[in-house]
């Protein structure tokens, strides 16, 4: 395929269908294919529903809390996956235990280990410890962090931190850059 030599794609999130999935493990082999987590909840649910448990799941809440808690196994550890997912098999609702162990069986057979989607592709777990999201995430916080206590020092009337000079420096620069850029006074090459 020509195109992941133009493109250079390194992970691709689709909706569990599995034509998609074989043509990227042919074609691409070297991009990563994930599955959505949405998607995957609501499959999930669809099968809940097929197996007639959209009523006991309304107004059961110990099946609310068994299907929650298995769709939240997603979110796991591989290692506190399986062991999470043992004990809900042990510990599911008695009223519902037939259409239940139906929901496991298809779960095993379309999300299990060596089926069309195994777990690499639907677990959310994030291999990278500082994924970028959670670095810019953690960069917000501390700046609502540095604005807060910033307000609280102008309302108390207090003096406000003094900071490095090279740092207000530097974002002062960056500022002025950023709005040249936006006036078009330079182009983004020499940004």
């Amino acid at each position: 395929m020509e195109t992941c030599d133009v493109i250079r794609l390194k992970s691709i999130i689709f909706d569990f269908e599995l034509a998609v999935k074989n043509v990227f493990y042919k074609c691409c082999p070297h991009v990563e294919v994930k599955g959505c987590l949405v998607r995957y909840g609501q499959a999930l649910f669809r099968k809940f529903v097929d197996l007639n448990l959209r009523t006991a799941f309304q107004q059961d809440e110990t099946v609310r809390v068994w299907f929650r808690s298995f769709a939240a196994i997603a979110l796991l550890l591989q290692k506190d996956m399986i062991e999470a997912t043992e004990y809900l098999r042990l510990n599911k609702p008695f009223l519902y235990e037939k259409e239940i162990e139906l929901f496991i069986g298809y779960h095993d057979k379309t999300y299990g280990v060596n089926r069309n989607f195994p777990p690499i592709i639907w677990k959310k777990r994030s291999s990278k410890p500082h994924n970028d999201v959670y670095t810019c995430i953690n960069m917000f916080k501390h700046e609502q962090l540095l604005a807060a206590d910033e307000r609280r020092r102008n309302e108390t009337g207090t003096a406000s931190l003094k900071r490095r000079r090279a740092t207000r420096i530097a974002e002062e620069t960056l500022c002025r850059l950023w709005h040249k850029l936006e006036n078009q006074k330079i182009d983004r090459v020499t940004f």
